[in-house]
């Protein structure tokens, strides 16, 4: 699917969603989002998008999440992307966003078993796992357009495409974005197949999948 832009003012790319929060705050970092989900809906089966927001911690905790996360997601088999931000409020502090994109494949394993806000999805282990030496919190947020937790990226209409892109500029948005520092994150799409490593999951979860992965587990700043 390719994108069709709304175009703004000197030519900058708009959405309705971030116009309400100061505009877009990186054309360039929007624009690489934008083709992460024309690349999940080309290359995904069955692509859906997620927005995940972590509190109570630092980046560096933040971070580990994430890796610790994909590592799980790695095992599991699941192939992913994802592009997030750190943001600064006075009522959340320093915060992250993340929109991940999973592939639902035809494995019978639900999408809610990897990321919701339960302790025993593969995201809530990932948390819990450095919730013993920090604060750290997570929200899996509903999407306002599949008033579901996940919403299907088009492979073919426009209209759930374009609804997956309005959904994914909130973290391009220019309010609460830090001063300084790094701001973007993003997973680094390889084209070989390598292994993960394993050790996520222990022998009694009967959850092991496969240790070949699509490796998108690296998460690279900007």
């Amino acid at each position: 699917m390719k994108y069709r832009p709304i175009i703004g003012r000197n030519r900058k790319w708009i959405t309705e969603l971030t116009e309400h929060h100061g505009g877009i705050h990186d054309q360039k970092k929007f624009k690489d989002g934008v083709r992460m989900l024309e690349y999940a809906s080309e290359h995904f089966r069955r692509p859906n998008l997620c927005h995940i927001c972590f509190t109570g911690a630092n980046k560096a905790i933040y971070l580990a999440v994430i890796k610790r996360f994909c590592r799980g997601l790695g095992e599991l088999d699941v192939r992913y992307v994802y592009k997030g931000c750190v943001e600064q409020e006075a009522t959340k502090g320093l915060h992250l966003h993340l929109m991940l994109v999973l592939e639902h494949k035809d494995d019978g394993r639900p999408l809610y078993s990897l990321v919701n806000n339960s302790p025993s999805s593969v995201l809530g282990r990932a948390v819990g796992y450095y919730q013993d030496t920090s604060t750290i919190q997570y929200r899996v947020n509903r999407s306002h357009y599949s008033e579901d937790n996940f919403l299907y990226i088009g492979k073919t209409k426009y209209e759930p495409f374009n609804e997956a892109v309005e959904w994914l500029s909130y973290i391009y948005k220019l309010r609460s974005k830090p001063d300084s520092g790094t701001i973007y994150f993003s997973s680094r799409i390889k084209n070989k197949r390598t292994s993960t490593k394993a050790g996520f999951f222990s022998p009694e979860d009967g959850l092991q999948g496969k240790t070949e992965n699509d490796p998108y587990a690296e998460h690279t700043g900007h």
